[in-house]
């Protein structure tokens, strides 16, 4: 493995619909974390990894075909954790159906990939 490859950084390939989705996700999650009960040093460092991709986006238009993000490592495990608290509220709020099951299935694809991105001794870490 050469030295270039030892440090690349994951890249998100996201599709149409999938930066307004990822957008809210992260939005609601940084509304959450006050009430979520994690110490103030996890707080600060999730709003701070995710205030991060809120900016790496800011500037991607809203409904583009196709887009890549570079994200770090915290960055990627702050925006699991932001996917897997969007997952549990909706299916504590949202009442059963076909387009809420799939929705649910989307983001857990999505936040797997996340998980792929990382070389394996993070995921393994994180998992």
């Amino acid at each position: 493995m050469n030295q270039q490859e030892e440090f690349a950084l994951p890249e998100l390939l996201l599709g149409f619909g999938d930066l307004g989705v990822l957008r809210d996700i992260i939005q609601a999650y940084l509304a959450f974390l006050p009430r979520s009960g994690l110490p103030a040093r996890d707080r600060e460092r999730e709003t701070h990894l995710l205030k991060g991709v809120l900016y790496k986006l800011a500037d991607i238009p809203h409904q583009p075909v196709e887009v890549r993000i570079t994200l770090t490592v915290g960055e990627i495990h702050s925006l699991r954790s932001a996917m897997q608290v969007f997952i549990t509220f909706v299916k504590q709020k949202v009442a059963p159906s076909r387009e809420r099951d799939e929705t649910l299935e989307d983001v857990a694809c999505l936040r797997q990939h996340l998980l792929d991105l990382l070389p394996r001794s993070y995921a393994r870490n994180r998992a």
